[in-house]
């Protein structure tokens, strides 16, 4: 199940516990990542929105968290060094993910979530909507950097 609602705006750390305890054992979810950083701030100078992001509650999944999917705008074309930038910044496990909700905005303190219950590896998937991106340099990209693509 995908998790939308974090692409509109950051969650609280309490429903992703509720959804954690509502779902069986097995379940997973996909966690959109938040159209600031995608659509807004186009996945540059993300420093903090990411930090919030982490912050907001995303680790209470604990197993039950599965790929975090990047949505890129339509107008936002391949530019690899853009992407290069972004990827670099992606935490890569959980306790990763949390050192960098510890870098939260303050207006965040009294709902943030900054710790996780083990260290799982996190997997992120890119939806691209551009035509620039039907490119080997681009599949070369996400190889290198472990994500994978949704058309």
């Amino acid at each position: 199940m995908e998790i939308n609602g974090s692409f509109y705006a950051l969650q609280r750390p309490r429903n992703y516990e509720a959804w954690y305890a509502e779902t069986p054992a097995q379940f997973v979810f996909s966690v959109k990542g938040p159209r600031f950083i995608s659509h807004m701030k186009k996945l540059r100078d993300v420093d903090i929105p990411l930090a919030n992001f982490y912050a907001s509650g995303v680790l209470a999944l604990r197993e039950k968290l599965g790929p975090i999917l990047w949505q890129l705008p339509p107008n936002l074309g391949f530019d690899p060094a853009r992407l290069e930038e972004f990827f670099a910044k992606l935490p890569r496990t959980t306790f990763a993910a949390a050192r960098v909700a510890r870098h939260h905005e303050d207006r965040l303190a009294d709902r943030a979530l900054t710790r996780a219950d083990a260290d799982r590896p996190l997997r992120y998937t890119l939806e691209v909507r551009h035509p620039s991106y039907e490119t080997k340099a681009f599949v070369e990209l996400m190889l290198d950097h472990g994500i994978v693509e949704l058309a």
